[in-house]
Parts: structure tokens; C-alpha cells; sequence
């Protein structure tokens, strides 16, 4: 399912606007929700799940990039640029989930 801003259904997330929001199923499950907000928004909703989480698991030397492992889940922010403007991404998704999808790729990729 896609949720574009044109159709003014796309969810905040910690109070910031996205463009985009993507929900990723699996047998019916779903195992990931990906979004992508405005690259200025990243300390906020950098912020908002260090309020959250606590201190990131894995960050970058730059910080431009914040991992946080729960269990059985992961939480990926990924910082955009200004210039050229690219977003900042939010990954959350299901570690299994993730392994069967990308199982499931690999065997569709290599049948073709």
C-alpha cells in the first residue's frame, strides 16, 4: 500500500511530516513500513526515538546514519542531504520478515 501526500493520507511520524509512506507485506504480515520525510526534519525525528529507544545501537562517524536492534525488530534512520535535496528515510521492519523477503528474491532472481 502506497499513501501519497497529494492524496493527504500520508501519516506524521514523531510529529514530522512524510512523503511517502511504504508498508511491506508477506504472506499477509506485515514485516517493514518505510517512509521518507524532508532531510531537515532527521534531527527531529533523530530526537524523537532517541526519546524513545534510548541511544542509537549503531550509529556512522558522521551520524548520519542511527540503527537501534530491538528483539526481533530493527529501526533504521537514514539521514538525506539539503543539496542536492534528497530525504532522510525511517526503516522499521521484522527481521525475519526481512530474511524471508530477501530469500524470496534471491530464489526470484535467480529463476529468471
Amino acid at each position: 500500500r502506497l499513501d501519497y501526500p497529494s492524496e493527504d493520507q500520508s501519516p506524521p511520524i514523531a510529529g514530522v511530516a512524510t512523503d511517502l509512506v511504504l508498508y511491506q507485506f508477506i504472506d499477509g504480515s506485515l514485516y517493514q513500513v518505510f517512509a521518507l520525510f524532508g532531510p531537515d526534519e532527521f534531527p527531529r525525528m533523530a530526537g524523537a526515538f532517541r526519546s524513545k529507544h534510548g541511544a542509537p545501537t549503531d550509529e556512522s562517524a558522521d551520524a548520519s546514519r542511527l540503527t537501534w536492534r530491538r528483539l526481533h525488530s530493527t529501526i533504521d534512520l537514514t539521514k538525506g542531504r539539503l543539496s542536492p535535496r534528497s530525504p532522510a528515510a525511517l526503516r522499521v521492519y521484522l527481521d525475519e520478515g526481512a530474511a524471508e523477503a530477501e530469500n524470496r528474491r534471491r530464489s526470484h532472481v535467480e529463476a529468471v
